[in-house]
């Protein structure tokens, strides 16, 4: 669905039965389904707006810092390397990707990083510059990789989702639903029909989620020995 005809749907439940009128501005309205959107994308990992980029970035030799997309979150979406947990940050080195492991900043710049040498990065740590935008550092610091260096691949969900009335809208079932509701809802907060049905379809779209993932669930022993290590 366009999210014009959204606006449209939007426009017709606001307006007046008697003056036929709308309270709100148009733009005000698309403002609200822009932000309501990135407020559903923030609630969950939801596996439907999950972005894989293929390059991030391309390494070069000595350089341990690369700047990630302007809409990147906290960290990459959380997977499975073998029989445990990992962020899904690839190092590819044209023959073979393999995951990264990521260590917390304290950690990863608490060590004495001028004595590590080049070679093929296994680790790697998320900062913040100063204009907000996120930035991956890498240990030890990448080799030439015989002249061809290495390509970063990750999988993450935007932080920021900016729309126009031509848009498609975004991959969430029931996207149209959801999202009128929440922005209903927000326009008259009294109507509480609007509120249970915006809970109603955010309800679905949890449920959905967790239907798509019960096939990669962990077994309880890896989960307690995730968990025991994460503690200690």
């Amino acid at each position: 669905m366009k999210v014009g005809l959204l606006l449209d749907q939007i426009e017709q439940e606001l307006q007046s039965p008697s003056t036929r009128r709308i309270g709100i501005d148009r733009l005000r309205l698309l403002d609200y389904v822009e932000q309501e959107l990135n407020s559903i994308a923030g609630l969950e990992q939801w596996d439907f707006l999950q972005r894989y980029i293929n390059p991030i970035a391309l390494t070069q030799p000595g350089v341990r810092n690369y700047p990630l997309p302007v809409d990147f979150p906290e960290n990459f979406v959380q997977t499975v390397d073998t029989d445990r947990k990992a962020f899904f940050c690839k190092l590819d080195d044209g023959s073979r990707e393999t995951f990264l492991e990521y260590v917390v900043p304290g950690a990863f710049f608490g060590r004495d990083l001028r004595q590590e040498s080049n070679g093929p990065p296994d680790t790697f740590t998320i900062t913040t510059l100063p204009n907000g935008q996120r930035e991956i550092w890498m240990a030890p610091p990448p080799d030439g990789n015989s002249d061809t260096n290495y390509t970063l691949i990750g999988l993450y969900i935007p932080t920021l989702w900016e729309i126009n009335e031509q848009d498609d809208l975004p991959p969430l079932p029931a996207n149209a639903s959801v999202l009128r509701f929440a922005v209903l809802r927000r326009v008259a907060p009294q109507r509480q029909d609007w509120n249970q049905e915006y809970l109603r379809y955010l309800s679905n779209l949890y449920l959905r989620a967790a239907r798509m993932r019960e096939a990669g669930m962990f077994p309880a022993e890896n989960w307690r020995y995730q968990i025991v290590g994460d503690m200690g």
